[in-house]
């Protein structure tokens, strides 16, 4: 049996496709049990609380998923370009091949660095708001 280098180049991306959407699926397990415990303990007025639920899994989706794939998605692009507005550096966001957190780079004149565990929370802290914010006002709810 002859086994093609091509082949092998396909598995090996599969495999790691998939190693990336199980990650990703984990994070958002993980995110999302907190939310699925409070539904079943609390009686909802149905109104506000559902929605800012849903604003909250939608926003979280958007942070975990698509700000560090690469994704042309329109809020996205609107989320980096606020962020670059605010953050005078570039920003660059990925998932490392064995990380399970996002990566937050900054690109200065010396090259290229990983954030530091403060700058990291401010940017994440200011993400989440931004995320929400895009996401509570194009949300369209009964």
């Amino acid at each position: 049996m002859i086994i093609h280098s091509y082949m092998l180049k396909n598995m090996m991306r599969s495999y790691d496709r998939q190693l990336g959407n199980g990650q990703r699926l984990e994070r958002i397990k993980k995110h999302l049990s907190p939310l699925l415990t409070q539904e079943g303990d609390q009686e909802d007025d149905h109104g506000q609380t559902k929605r800012d639920q849903l604003v909250q899994q939608i926003s979280r989706e958007i942070m975990d998923n698509l700000l560090g794939s690469g994704s042309t998605n329109p809020i996205v692009q609107e989320i980096k370009e606020e962020l670059d507005r605010e953050f005078p550096e570039k920003l660059f966001f990925s998932y490392g091949a064995s990380d399970k957190e996002l990566k937050i780079l900054r690109s200065t004149e010396q090259g290229v660095t990983v954030l530091s565990p403060e700058d990291r929370a401010q940017v994440m802290t200011r993400i989440e708001e931004i995320t929400r914010d895009k996401v509570s006002r194009t949300l369209i709810c009964p």
